[in-house]
């Protein structure tokens, strides 16, 4: 796209934004000028004192594209956002989560170069660090741990100043060079799961500049449901200056699901044969899905049989609401963080029905070690209005099979992959899980049959008589999700 072509998108986005009166095609606006920072950033560098202005924007979705955008931004003209620190710092208290998690990764970024200034924002971290969101208070921990480092790097600077003299220097070394080398070396881990086999992998980063040796790493604990033979200590020679290496531990997990840490420790001596120690955190692990594989070759009727079966069981429920986006789209999306946990689609409808969109998605898998099947249902239903007149989508889906720790653990990430694929996602709690409807429709409300032609319904929770049609109950609010030949 030309420039001038793209600074005339740009001008008529932050026109909408500027003078539009409807909520929908003002967050349509933001979206657009989300879209170019990501393919080009230094269109918006000018604007990003007008996009400061936006932070504080009545439209919660318009916010959260600002905060999303600034935050790309961030990543390469950092020392351009400084003036706008005391708007960034009020929306680390923004009522909306998105708006505060992006607010926090801008101030991470800046903390890195900059955490002189961030100091100014010590009061407002301080009620961050009690936001309800984990992803939050990890954020400001890390701005903090900035700041302290950014102190540190201070009176690092001033020492070498007074190092001027061969007694100071001496005097200082014994304190100073040991402390930088452990500062720089740094160590990061991942897990890797290929088919019942965990891969812990931890990589050791030797960014000062001399050589350190004798580098080993031990891993001092681990869950119990993981086996190996091989020995839990290894050993790198050498590591050069500026470079990595790589120590790889791989286990035999004997469950259908993994939870628990893995505790490592990483030991060497540097260029003035002092030994130094890193007792890293440990890496916490929970999850089921990657212990799951696709069941294919199964029909409808298959599915419908096993549901019928676990009728006894009470199929772990979750439901969750996302917002600004269209029910083709919500559909697909499902589909791929299903394909993405392993879960094979045995059966997909949709239908719109007057501008109301409604599919549902069956699913069948079995675990790798045990070989438990496992039967997912999704709903789909929407644009639904909100209180806040803003349209919504009601996704709920539930999970039938033996085991009803991985029941929960698979629900667990499964959600949290829909809080990853859709940014305006909200979990809504059900108060208790509800049995599987044994009429093999769909299992959260009791929908007539499509040749059943009455007038009313019961409500799927409390059970009082509801109009047909009717998508809410007058009586306790529950959702009613409609048959697809309703």
């Amino acid at each position: 796209m030309k420039g001038n072509q793209l600074q005339e998108i740009l001008q008529t986005a932050f026109d909408v934004l500027k003078n539009g009166k409807n909520a929908e095609e003002r967050i349509e606006a933001a979206s657009t000028i989300w879209n170019i920072s990501i393919s080009d950033q230094d269109a918006l560098r000018k604007s990003i004192d007008t996009l400061g202005g936006y932070l504080t924007d009545t439209v919660p979705g318009v916010r959260g594209l600002i905060a999303w955008t600034i935050y790309t931004l961030s990543m390469k003209y950092p020392e351009d956002l400084l003036p706008q620190l005391d708007v960034i710092g009020d929306a680390l208290l923004d009522s909306d989560l998105n708006v505060r998690r992006y607010a926090a990764n801008i101030l991470v970024e800046l903390s890195r170069d900059f955490s002189e200034h961030i100091k100014v924002l010590t009061p407002t971290l301080a009620k961050a660090l009690e936001d309800p969101s984990v992803d939050v208070r990890i954020a400001v921990e890390k701005i903090q741990q900035n700041i302290v480092a950014g102190k540190t790097r201070v009176a690092l600077t001033e020492t070498k100043k007074a190092r001027e003299s061969t007694a100071v220097k001496k005097a200082v070394s014994d304190i100073y060079e040991p402390r930088r080398i452990i500062d720089v070396v740094s160590i990061s881990q991942r897990i890797d799961v290929i088919k019942d086999k965990v891969h812990y992998r931890l990589s050791v980063f030797n960014d000062s500049l001399s050589d350190i040796s004798n580098v080993v790493c031990v891993v001092v604990s681990h869950p119990n449901v993981l086996r190996t033979e091989k020995s839990l200590m290894q050993q790198c020679p050498i590591l050069y200056s500026n470079t990595m290496t790589d120590f790889e531990f791989i286990f035999r997990n004997t469950q259908d699901y993994l939870e628990g840490a893995i505790f490592a420790t990483i030991s060497f001596i540097d260029k003035q044969n002092i030994i130094h120690t890193i007792s890293n955190e440990p890496y916490s692990v929970q999850f089921a899905y990657k212990f799951l594989r696709k069941l294919e070759k199964k029909s409808l009727d298959f599915y419908e049989e096993y549901i019928r079966k676990s009728e006894h069981s009470r199929p772990i429920e979750v439901q969750v609401h996302v917002r600004h986006v269209v029910g083709d789209d919500v559909f697909s999306r499902i589909k791929r963080i299903l394909d993405e946990f392993n879960i094979q689609i045995i059966h997909e409808e949709s239908e719109t029905i007057s501008d109301v969109f409604s599919g549902i998605i069956k699913g069948l898998s079995t675990s790798i070690i045990h070989r438990k099947i496992y039967a997912l249902q999704f709903n789909i239903i929407g644009p639904l209005m909100h209180q806040d007149n803003t349209r919504y989508f009601a996704l709920k889906f539930s999970i039938s099979g033996p085991d009803d720790k991985i029941r929960s653990l698979i629900s667990f990430d499964i959600r949290n992959a829909i809080m990853r694929y859709f940014q305006f996602a909200e979990d809504i709690k059900p108060s208790e899980p509800k049995l599987l409807n044994s009429n093999r429709e769909s299992s959260y409300s009791d929908v007539p049959r499509p040749n059943d032609r009455s007038e009313s319904k019961s409500c799927s929770n409390c059970g009082s008589s509801l109009p047909r049609k009717a998508k809410y109950c007058i009586e306790c609010g529950e959702l009613q999700y409609r048959s697809f030949n309703e």
